[in-house]
């Protein structure tokens, strides 16, 4: 992905969802990485990642009559009731979404995981059972994690955090053998900030079909194991990242 543009950060997360359409940044020129995210922004977020993911543009689930969403704009509507339909939000309560609140860690990797068995994983034709986290590097059953603070998390944001760990997505890239040489805290009830936004948005956009525009990507389904073959898949996209 080329350079955003930004003059209050280099991350390479950003650029790539910059070059997907998912951000605009806070101005032509700033990102404000440090920045949490209202609910109301991360449904634009979320929704623009649609196209380049495959999402359908409607689900079938049902979208709840929020009654707090009336004074927002057409975009930022259509966008949460887009991913309503799909589960990927539920809201707060059968009639609010609080567009306004800030989103927690652990409501971000909820998102991320909805969304992530939903969509095609970079080397399937098609949508899988569990969508990216079929593949045995992001099994939950594996119960591989760091964190020590997600038992007070709600069971589906546990799984959905321990999910994201092992696909890589919250931005460490292994488990640890012994626990002081890596981040043993997720901190799920803190804000995300628009700089962890965009690293776990990225990872899950890696492990989709999402793809540059106008480009062909070679990639391994696995890491090399000695005595194995070696998956490999090649991916084309068009200009509006529509796959060749």
């Amino acid at each position: 992905a080329p350079a955003a543009g930004f003059t209050d950060t280099t991350s390479t997360d950003v650029d790539c969802i910059k070059l997907h359409g998912i951000t605009q940044g806070t101005s032509a020129t700033t990102y404000e990485p440090a920045a949490s995210i209202p609910r109301w922004q991360m449904a634009l977020f979320l929704h623009r990642m649609f196209v380049p993911t495959g999402l359908a543009a409607a689900g079938l689930t049902a979208v709840p009559a929020f009654t707090d969403t009336a004074g927002l704009s057409t975009e930022i509507t259509d966008a949460i009731s887009a991913i309503a339909s799909h589960g990927i939000t539920v809201g707060t309560s059968a009639t609010t979404f609080s567009p306004n609140d800030n989103v927690s860690r652990e409501q971000m990797a909820l998102f991320l995981y909805r969304m992530g068995r939903l969509v095609a994983p970079f080397n399937s034709a098609t949508v899988t059972d569990n969508g990216i986290f079929k593949d045995n590097a992001s099994d939950i059953a594996s119960a591989s994690y760091n964190y020590t603070d997600v038992a007070q998390t709600s069971f589906e944001g546990m799984e959905a955090i321990i999910a994201m760990y092992n696909l890589g997505g919250t931005g460490e890239a292994a488990t640890c053998v012994t626990g002081n040489l890596c981040e043993s805290s997720y901190r799920p009830s803190e804000d995300i900030t628009r700089l962890e936004m965009a690293t776990m948005v990225k990872s899950v956009l890696d492990h989709s079909q999402a793809r540059p525009p106008g480009t062909c990507t070679i990639q391994n389904d696995e890491t090399l194991v000695t005595g194995n073959n070696e998956g490999t898949m090649i991916s084309c996209r068009n200009a509006d990242f529509t796959a060749q």
